[in-house]
């Protein structure tokens, strides 16, 4: 994911970063998943998404690296995914996870599977995150705190 700043990020530029980063958690092995939160973190930080539906989320850089610190992934992608995410999680008996995400209007129902419970949840946040952003979508420029957590590939 490369970084662009607030004059070249459009809606559907932040939308494909969100499926990319989807496919990201779904192809990313255990260790990756505190950089995978980082990047969603980055990502969720440049939107407000009330406009669709989703309660914006005030994301404190100190509470989710504390989380991450801790090992705590499900809580930060919880912590990401606000209060109000409606979602079920799941892992078979070979490890293999899966997570089911509701949008907010109950519409659709985005399903992910990851290496974790964590990696599994953030992708299917993720889908349903770039799903379900319409046109008025605020797109802001990042903190100098972000340009930190970015991942450049």
């Amino acid at each position: 994911m490369s970084r662009a700043s607030a004059d070249d990020l459009t809606l559907d530029v932040w939308k494909a970063r969100m499926r990319d980063l989807h496919k990201d958690c779904v192809a990313s092995v255990p260790r990756e998943q505190a950089a995978r939160i980082r990047d969603a973190a980055h990502l969720l930080r440049r939107s407000d998404l009330h406009a669709s539906g989703y309660a914006p989320v005030s994301i404190s850089g100190t509470a989710l690296e504390a989380m991450l610190s801790a090992s705590a992934y499900e809580s930060a992608v919880l912590y990401l995914m606000g209060d109000d995410a409606a979602f079920m999680l799941s892992r078979g008996g070979n490890g293999s996870c899966l997570a089911t995400v509701v949008q907010p209007d109950g519409a659709e129902e985005m399903i992910a599977e990851g290496a974790t419970p964590a990696l599994a949840l953030l992708a299917a946040h993720m889908s349903a995150l770039a799903e379900d952003a319409g046109p008025d979508c605020i797109l802001h420029d990042p903190g100098p705190a972000d340009a930190e957590s970015v991942r450049l590939n």
